[in-house]
């Protein structure tokens, strides 16, 4: 009983570590896509520039 106990605390911990593991990546991830969203929105906005200026 004990056995069974350790086993399952020992996978718990496991999947515990994964999961964090897992939560770091997509936290990454997330920070890149915030930062690419950055760079295309200061992309429209020079585009909407460069546009403005060849109408003038």
């Amino acid at each position: 009983m004990i056995k069974e106990i350790a086993n399952g605390t020992d996978i718990t911990s496991q999947n515990t570590q994964q999961l964090a593991a897992s939560s770091d990546q997509i936290n990454t991830s997330v920070q890149h896509l915030a930062s690419s969203s950055q760079n295309l929105a200061q992309l429209a906005q020079d585009m909407q520039q460069t546009v403005a200026t060849f109408k003038l």
